[in-house]
């Protein structure tokens, strides 16, 4: 199976000028290429980026290639970088069997990066050597043993055990699935009692057996014996000072030589497959196994290979990947279907799925051309978990699997692993249909076009503008606590896709439940309120309540309220539709939308929908209901209202104005509420300046009736200027004049301005008319996005 990248083609990528095409490179270089690239991705490490060094060597670690050239490691080990990345460069060198590194770069290295070096026997002393050493502060070291001797699965489970009746319990759920008699260790409260059942532990010794296929795995049993053993005289020297985590760790050793006594004591029982299955499956091994345990395995029928594993792997507190390494080596037909039940983690937990969608990565190209032939036939529960397979093996057969499942992927609860595995493949055939499913604002879409683009070398106009849309919403690193989180995913449940969108109310009542105030329109088929909320959007939300929490510790004099953000802390949801308490917008469109299929010739239910949609930050989806309800309803005052408020928005501005005229004259001459007319008239002043300070054309506010009030002025023109809104007098004497044409009598003021204004004098948008005062440093309500004082506070 043939990769569509070649190594030369990754070699040049490697020197790419974005950072994050070189990691991507280093990445698929080691993965496909180990062998023929090692020394080139060697040369890089020093003096690269702290970043770049780290991806190259922790692959050599964890691929342990041999080493034939040091120089950069030795370069990077002896500089001033990083503390962590120099004890990173020794580690891959003492394990490769480089020993000219001073004594405090073998040590840091050990103490730090245990899993590494203390695979070899030289390695594990050097271990012992910083165990001494360290402080009470040596947690890392103390897993690290653990990871190098195979049971570093026994202190993390320990470590959830909170007092020692947990600890009494947790040793006699041991003792039973181990089925042997572990001492009482939640008794053990000095440290002379347990270094004391540590040596009577350590007194068992594994039994020698003439059988050849038992020998690797006796053999791994006793050098864990040993190595503890050694632990054990250090753990002694240091008795005085242990810490609770050393207490813990040392219990866990001792778990670790009786559960190692049960594996010894079952290989000398097996009597069949299965009972063999039993013994491998009750921990993690980590030998190779032995060529006698492999010939004794292919004697038995390939079938009551995989059903007697089957069968045991049902069985509590097992590990499957030794055993399913095992099936890889042998070349067991039939594995694979093995592989995928466990790795769908249903029937048998999430350790055991995780340790089966590694063994599938190993098996390579047999394992992936199995999952692409036998799709069609998967649980849904697979269809993504299997990306994490195929994003490895890059090939023709992959491109053409992802391409023919794209849209699929795309509509699926899981879009975004999808476009995770095209970032992996990186194939230039992904463009068109990511180009096509980009909408703006979809971050993840968009950076794996900028990254395939770039790999590729291709930047075309639609390129450049998914780029920069993308460049510009990435949250930079003080962003991440300075700004809120307001993109979120929703998945639309009519044509399945998932895109983000900025929300800006999401009530959270005080049971931690979320409802979305703002209405939803689906991106891609253009339907509304259809979204579910994925998991982890809920993640999204818990992740800017924990930002809000830590900002308002950092300015607890600040209300809540004040910070910026789209929840809406305990403020639940509450609306009602026709008398109808509904528990999300959601409800209320769909019951709004039911009403009007109903009675569409009702003028209210449209007003009623386009102020549902206005206030969700839809007032382009608002609009068209607004203009229904008046043309049902031309007295509509508050419809025509939000039709030119909506208008004036967009700057649509001449086409604001026949609506406007009709509001001025439904306003002052319609039948309405006298409460409403006066809240209408006041927003009017913003809207009759900015038409007139936009367009030039003037607005009939104030026709008079009866000129003789002014003295026979010609051209009357009231420069609104001279009025201070905020005023309830000024306030009173302006509504007079709008509602009845008319000075008020004995209510003229001095200092009235007459006479004709031009247009471009009249270029401010009026203060507001509330009645309530504005704040000098306040924001201009113009919209200038000035001060007040700075702007119409002049």
């Amino acid at each position: 199976m043939a990769f569509i990248w070649h190594s030369q083609a990754l070699e040049e990528l490697l020197s790419h000028p974005s950072t994050e095409v070189q990691r991507w490179a280093i990445d698929k270089a080691f993965e496909l290429y180990p062998g023929v690239l090692c020394d080139r991705l060697i040369s890089l490490v020093f003096p690269a980026a702290p970043e770049t060094s780290w991806i190259i060597m922790r692959h050599l670690a964890e691929l342990t290639l041999p080493i034939s050239n040091f120089d950069p490691l030795v370069s990077l080990a002896r500089s001033d970088a990083d503390s962590e990345v120099k004890a990173l460069a020794g580690a891959v060198l003492l394990r490769s069997g480089y020993a000219l590194l001073p004594d405090d770069i073998q040590l840091d290295s050990a103490a730090t990066f245990v899993d590494i070096i203390g695979l070899t026997d030289q390695g594990f002393d050097l271990v012992l050597q910083a165990y001494r050493r360290s402080g009470e502060k040596n947690k890392s070291i103390l897993y690290g043993i653990a990871r190098v001797c195979s049971f570093d699965d026994l202190p993390r489970d320990l470590a959830r055990v909170e007092d020692k009746g947990g600890l009494k319990k947790r040793i006699g759920y041991f003792r039973q699935i181990w089925q042997c008699n572990i001492p009482r260790l939640e008794q053990l409260s000095q440290p002379e009692e347990v270094l004391s059942v540590f040596d009577e532990a350590l007194a068992k010794v594994p039994p020698r057996d003439a059988s050849l296929w038992k020998c690797g795995l006796l053999l791994e049993l006793e050098c864990d014996r040993k190595r503890l053993a050694a632990l054990r005289e250090i753990a002694g020297e240091r008795a005085p000072r242990w810490s609770i985590a050393e207490r813990d760790f040392l219990l866990s050793c001792i778990l670790c030589l009786w559960r190692n006594e049960a594996c010894w004591v079952r290989l000398a029982e097996v009597k069949d497959v299965t009972e063999l299955w039993r013994t491998l499956i009750m921990k993690p091994w980590r030998g190779v196994p032995g060529q006698g345990l492999l010939d004794f395995l292919r004697s038995v029928n390939p079938k009551e290979l995989l059903e007697s594993l089957s069968k045991v792997l049902h069985h509590e507190y097992s590990y499957a990947f030794y055993a399913f390494s095992i099936l890889n080596i042998l070349d067991t037909p039939g594995r694979f279907e093995l592989f995928l039940k466990v790795f769908e983690g249903k029937e048998y937990g999430d350790i055991l799925a995780e340790e089966s969608g590694e063994a599938l990565r190993k098996a390579g190209a047999p394992a992936v051309e199995h999952i692409i032939e036998h799709y069609s036939r998967m649980s849904k529960y697979l269809r993504v978990p299997v990306l994490f397979v195929l994003n490895s093996f890059p090939t023709p057969q992959v491109v053409d699997f992802c391409l023919k499942h794209f849209e699929k992927y795309m509509c699926s609860s899981g879009p975004e692993e999808f476009v995770s595995c095209l970032e992996e493949i990186a194939s230039r055939d992904f463009l068109p249909p990511l180009l096509q499913a980009w909408k703006e604002g979809e971050i993840g879409i968009g950076r794996a076009v900028k990254l395939i683009s770039e790999i590729n070398g291709i930047r075309d106009q639609q390129i450049d503008m998914v780029v920069q849309d993308t460049e510009s919403r990435a949250r930079k690193f003080q962003e991440v606590s300075d700004s809120p989180i307001s993109s979120f995913p929703l998945r639309c449940t009519e044509c399945g896709c998932t895109y983000n969108y900025e929300l800006e109310n999401i009530h959270v009542d005080k049971g931690g439940s979320f409802v979305i105030g703002d209405i939803i329109e689906c991106k891609g088929c253009g339907s509304i309120e259809t979204y579910e909320i994925p998991a982890r959007t809920h993640f999204g939300f818990m992740a800017e309540i924990s930002r809000l929490v830590a900002a308002r510790k950092e300015q607890p004099e600040k209300p809540l309220d004040s910070f910026a953000t789209p929840l809406r802390i305990y403020k639940e949801f509450e609306m009602s539709v026709l008398g109808r308490k509904v528990k999300s917008t959601g409800d209320a469109y769909r019951l709004l939308k039911g009403e009007i299929e109903k009675h569409p010739q009702k003028a209210d239910l449209q007003k009623r929908m386009g102020n549902l949609l206005k206030r969700g930050g839809k007032p382009e989806l608002a609009l068209p209901y607004y203009l229904e309800a008046i043309e049902l309803d031309p007295s509509d005052a508050e419809s025509h209202y939000s039709i030119v408020d909506i208008l004036i928005d967009q700057k649509r501005h001449e086409e604001a104005i026949p609506y406007l005229e009709r509001l001025v004259a439904v306003c002052r001459e319609g039948e309405i509420e006298e409460g409403l007319r006066r809240q209408i008239f006041s927003a009017l002043f913003y809207q009759v300046a900015i038409i007139e300070r936009e367009t030039g054309h003037k607005i009939e506010f104030f026709p008079l009736d009866k000129r003789d009030d002014l003295s026979g002025v010609e051209a009357i023109t009231i420069d609104m200027r001279s009025f201070d809104p905020s005023d309830s007098k000024d306030f009173e004497w302006l509504y007079h004049m709008f509602r009845y044409g008319r000075v008020p009598k004995g209510a003229m003021k001095q200092d009235l301005t007459m006479g004709a204004t031009h247009h471009s004098e009249e270029t401010r948008r009026p203060t507001a008319v509330s009645g309530e005062k504005i704040g000098r440093n306040a924001p201009c309500p113009c919209g200038s996005g000035k001060k007040y004082k700075k702007c119409c506070g002049q």
